[in-house]
């Protein structure tokens, strides 16, 4: 929320840039990860400025755009296994359910 501030309704490259570089400079520790909805110019300055960190798409945006994809008998069931794909305990865990869910919905 933050650099929504910051930014406005400007989300291009540069407007970004400029936004993460001013961060950068003061000091802000490398980001563990970095959550963003998307945005084309955010991503890109993501990997200019902190290439290090990767960007995680915004968990609700992603569950919309799933929905839109699976019909809509079949959502209840496919949600849950998204979710414990989220939650899986462990990365291997996780690879392996998505593997599965791919396998079962492709």
């Amino acid at each position: 929320m933050l650099l929504r501030r910051i930014l406005g309704n400007k989300e291009s490259l540069s407007n970004w840039l400029s936004s993460l570089r001013d961060m950068a400079k003061r000091d802000l520790p490398i980001p563990t990860s970095i959550t963003c909805d998307g945005a084309p110019g955010l991503i890109k300055a993501i990997g200019n400025v902190f290439p290090q960190s990767p960007c995680i798409w915004y968990w609700l945006h992603k569950m919309q755009k799933l929905q839109e994809k699976v019909p809509r008998e079949s959502w209840s069931e496919a949600r849950g296994e998204l979710l414990s794909i989220r939650d899986a305990r462990n990365h291997g865990m996780g690879v392996g359910l998505t593997q599965e869910f791919i396998e079962k919905y492709e």
